[in-house]
């Protein structure tokens, strides 16, 4: 990715036997972002396509493709260790970002911006289209390596998000200079966003990170609530929503999200086939195993017996 010619280059995997296309896909993924690892809702007859361009370390794919989960775990990151950041952003559908304890997604109109040398999750279902530009560390400007959201339907963010779209529309028209000088404005463009939204949020960032830490720790509880939350962490009720509102979630979704993780998790967890669906259930904090079915459903877009079969083979 370091050359100094502007190159670009379309890829689909409908080109192939269907029985190679995830193969490709990983393949593929692997030789223009990093190393993941995958899986296939829909199993190997995966329907994927990108638009690649790149030059003088700066990268953009714009991607369609059928529903995925890309697993950067710090085992992905030991072998194959970049510094690089990710901007994303989704013109359809949705993407859900997952680091440690905190799940955010983004769809259109909104952007984010990943490190790659944290562990995180990358899901979402059928029909995405996005962009995906990649920063190389030396060109990143005090970026957060915690992944970071931003508002691309107003001010700055309608300037970047136009400017990335073009970036992709124009290809076929850029030189290495060119394309260089676009993707450092756009770099600029996406460090006052984000420190924007850093400095606005300094005051409830300690109240969210308690939160987040507190449900983290206890999600396992059926009793947990907003109000039990605020009691024992000492915070009043309205701040705690108002921290977690800023981070777009509210106490009963952090902790839905939390304990449908936690079950994910353990369904996926070969050392605990042991257990049952309902042990799994239970012991993640749900109380009800029709509740947790039909939420973990709408989540993932599949059953938790289908999760663990499709793992298990």
């Amino acid at each position: 990715m370091n050359t100094d010619q502007y190159t670009h280059n379309r890829t689909t995997t409908l080109d192939l036997d269907p029985r190679e296309r995830a193969d490709f896909w990983a393949d593929h993924v692997r030789e223009n972002q990093c190393l993941f690892d995958y899986r296939y809702p829909g199993g190997s007859d995966f329907h994927g396509a990108t638009q690649v361009q790149r030059a003088r370390g700066f990268q953009l794919v714009e991607f369609w493709s059928d529903g995925i989960d890309y697993v950067r775990s710090s085992n992905e990151i030991r072998r194959d260790p970049l510094d690089d950041y990710k901007l994303v952003i989704p013109h359809r559908g949705e993407l859900s970002i997952i680091e440690d304890d905190r799940s955010v997604t983004l769809g259109p109109g909104m952007g984010g911006l990943i490190s790659i040398r944290s562990p995180f999750e990358l899901l979402h279902g059928g029909g995405v289209h996005a962009i995906v530009l990649t920063i190389p560390a030396a060109r990143a400007h005090g970026f957060d390596t915690t992944a970071t959201t931003f508002d691309l339907s107003k001010g700055l963010g309608v300037v970047l998000d136009s400017m990335v779209r073009t970036l992709a529309n124009e290809r076929e028209h850029f030189t290495a200079s060119d394309f260089e000088t676009a993707c450092e404005q756009a770099v600029e463009l996406t460090s006052a966003l984000t420190g924007r939204d850093r400095t606005a949020e300094t005051g409830l960032s300690a109240v969210e990170a308690s939160v987040r830490r507190y449900v983290r720790l206890n999600s396992d509880q059926p009793s947990i609530n907003g109000a039990a939350i605020a009691r024992d962490l000492g915070w009043s009720l309205r701040q705690v929503q108002l921290a977690l509102q800023r981070a777009g979630t509210t106490p009963r979704e952090l902790i839905r999200e939390t304990r449908l993780r936690q079950a994910r998790r353990r369904l996926l967890d070969s050392s605990l086939r042991h257990l049952s669906i309902s042990d799994i259930a239970f012991a993640s904090g749900f109380s009800s195993l029709s509740n947790f079915g039909a939420a973990f459903h709408e989540r993932f877009g599949s059953s938790p017996r289908e999760l663990r079969d499709l793992e298990s083979r």
